[in-house]
């Protein structure tokens, strides 16, 4: 038994892939068998037939030749009325199990070879467009800025892919919001052409954690000291609990009490020492109101005590305080100790809002033990937290510090220092505007030239924003904005002549390569092998690909591939019954995935 390396199996994907040396046989269009007539005319022909057709459906007339789309729907639907058995209806004769079963299975067979033929291009590349994947990808590598493309049309997938042009389309609606998130896509990374002030401040560099958590928490616990004497009075002179909304204060008082005789939080924070604290907070910056761009973060912690389990994790959160909705969550599992800690640390971009907030907390399980304080219902914050977190007496992380760096340099070929080359952008004269916008178009189409009559309509669209009294920037943005929505910009196209098959160009070629086995343009290097006419020897052409499947640039094929294959999106729609599986949450969701993913090696 041999171990082969997994990446090497997709090499052999990718092979298949690019040798459309020749076109396939052509197909004869799939025919509903004989078989199947005799079924039709006795059980179904007296309700759609020449004399009656019931739901305007008669079948006597429907082609039996599935050589489209709207035909093979109509069998189709055939199909579904029988699998629900609502055909035939209640009154009429019915057919034989047997003679059903043997209709369903033909029918079912039939369709599926109809669908096949139907989507079979007899080896031609049908020309396709960026899904919203590569859509995503591409703006993030040539700009440096993430979007959100939530916003644009759902992609259509072709037997669980979404890469196959015969399955997309392209319609106004579409342009619309490829205008719109392109539109968001400058203005993310040119902001600074704005001469809009940025909000917020530098983010602390570091943060060690017991000089604010802790002594907080000393500065604090007198004032819930009289808080709950107070309210002890006010239920012995007749008041409920409820009412006054202290109850909670009987438990998270010893507890905060506990918790700052520790000698651990002379260096770190306890998380969660009993739900005090339950999780420690991190804005980026004040509110979590930070510069743009993208920022490492890094966290130094370990577990305590002399038990190690290896089932504990360090929960990070993202996302505008009190969301139920984060925009990121991630989880590491918890190795180190006090005296031997780890760090972990990670990429993010950060978009300038709310939603640059961090929490850690410790994996839990949510444990609804509720009965002992169901005199703090009335007052959701205070109900959960008592009932979850000041009952937890699961294993502690002890956390250092937290540390935020950033932004980092942005050095994406379309980002403003490689594009302004550090010349203030209201000092670029037009001509050197129209340079800046033929730059764009150049890295954005792939390196195909720019037509002079293309530059121009774009050029005519800043002059008229300045002349029409549009800021300089807004008519930048405007005249720059077509090119995310055009054609050579959305399109992995292939020019061809006389319909005739050619040889891929070597640009061509290596932006196949490139969207293939990594979901994003080409970079530098297959871009100067491509125009030095190289990439196509064949001992080149081998170690670029080597060396791409080789980068973790691949993951995006490898990730892509296996969870539109496996359908591994499913997982998100798993959901045990509470209480039955109560270890089953969300991390246990995503490990089921990564899992998978993570599989390097296969055996052979």
């Amino acid at each position: 038994m041999a171990i082969v390396d997994g990446r090497r199996l997709f090499l052999l994907l990718f092979v298949i892939q690019l040798l459309n040396a020749s076109h396939l046989a052509a197909t004869q269009p799939a025919v509903i068998p004989p078989n199947l007539h005799a079924f039709f005319r006795d059980h179904c022909l007296r309700c759609h037939g020449p004399e009656e057709q019931n739901a305007k459906i008669r079948l006597d007339k429907i082609a039996t030749t599935i050589s489209d789309e709207a035909i093979a729907q109509q069998w189709q639907d055939i199909l579904d009325v029988l699998n629900l058995s609502q055909m035939p209806p209640e009154g009429e004769p019915q057919p034989g199990k047997r003679e059903l079963q043997d209709t369903l299975e033909t029918l079912t067979e039939t369709l599926r070879d109809a669908r096949d033929q139907l989507t079979d291009m007899g080896g031609t590349i049908v020309i396709r467009r960026l899904n919203n994947r590569e859509y995503k990808n591409t703006i993030r590598d040539l700009f440096g800025v993430e979007v959100d493309v939530e916003m644009l049309p759902q992609d259509s997938l072709l037997d669980g892919f979404d890469t196959l042009g015969q399955a997309q389309s392209l319609s106004s609606l579409h342009i619309e919001r490829y205008l719109s998130v392109g539109r968001q896509a400058l203005e993310e990374a040119y902001y600074p052409i704005t001469g809009q002030k940025v909000r917020g401040g530098a983010p602390d560099k570091r943060r060690d954690l017991e000089t604010k958590i802790n002594e907080e928490m000393r500065k604090n616990l007198p004032k819930m000291q009289a808080r709950l004497t107070q309210a002890r009075s006010d239920v012995a002179a007749g008041k409920k609990w409820i009412e006054i909304g202290a109850k909670a204060k009987e438990v998270e008082i010893p507890i905060a009490e506990e918790y700052l005789t520790r000698p651990e939080i002379e260096t770190g924070v306890l998380l969660p020492f009993r739900g005090a604290p339950g999780q420690i907070p991190f804005p980026l910056a004040p509110w979590g109101d930070a510069p743009k761009g993208r920022y490492k973060m890094k966290i130094r912690f370990g577990l305590v005590g002399e038990q190690q389990p290896d089932n504990v994790f360090l929960q990070v959160v993202r996302g505008e305080p009190g969301s139920q909705s984060p925009d990121e969550v991630r989880y590491f599992q918890v190795s180190g100790t006090i005296d031997q800690p780890q760090e972990i640390s990670f990429d993010f971009v950060a978009d300038g809002v709310m939603s640059n907030y961090f929490y850690v907390r410790r994996r839990s399980l949510e444990d609804y033990r509720k009965a002992p304080f169901a005199e703090t219902e009335g007052y959701h914050w205070a109900y959960y937290r008592v009932a979850w977190d000041y009952l937890d007496d699961g294993p502690q992380i002890w956390v250092d510090w937290m540390q935020a760096e950033g932004p980092l340099p942005n050095n994406a070929p379309l980002a403003p220092a490689q594009i302004f080359a550090n010349k203030p952008f209201a000092e670029l004269t037009p001509e050197e505007i129209r340079v800046v916008i033929e730059r764009i178009a150049f890295i954005a189409f792939r390196h195909r030239p720019l037509d002079a009559g293309y530059l121009d309509k774009l050029m005519s669209i800043y002059i008229t924003a300045i002349d029409h009294g549009v800021v300089k920037h807004e008519a930048f943005f405007d005249a720059v904005n077509p090119i995310l929505a055009s054609p050579d910009f959305l399109f992995l196209s292939e020019s061809r002549e006389n319909e005739e098959r050619r040889s891929l160009t070597q640009l061509e070629l290596a932006s196949r390569l490139s969207y293939f086995l990594w979901s994003t343009p080409p970079d530098d290097e297959l871009y100067q092998l491509a125009e030095n006419q190289q990439l196509l020897n064949p001992e080149v052409l081998s170690k670029q690909v080597e060396r791409m499947i080789d980068s973790d640039e691949s993951n995006a094929f490898v990730n892509a591939f296996l969870t539109q294959w496996l359908e591994l999106d499913r997982l998100d729609r798993v959901q045990p019954a509470l209480g039955t599986q109560p270890a089953y949450d969300d991390a246990v969701r995503r490990s089921s995935r990564q899992e998978v993913l993570d599989l390097k090696q296969a055996t052979a």
